[in-house]
């Protein structure tokens, strides 16, 4: 028996959308922490991160 992966018919493949978990997870711990990325995708959500450490207040906190 074996299990396919359910999504691959739509042109997607499981390593795709664990990467997809990865960022939506990465955006979830960054608005816990009151930050406000630009996007989902993880290079947007780094770049937040960065600038919130940097300057000790929340990215795009005075946006949300």
């Amino acid at each position: 028996m074996r299990i396919g992966y359910a999504a691959s018919a739509k042109g997607l493949d499981l390593t795709a959308q664990k990467r997809h978990d990865s960022e939506l997870s990465a955006y979830r711990e960054a608005r816990a922490a009151g930050i406000q990325p630009d996007s989902t995708r993880m290079g947007a959500v780094r770049r937040a991160v960065e600038i919130s450490e940097k300057t000790g207040k929340p990215y795009g906190a005075s946006h949300a």
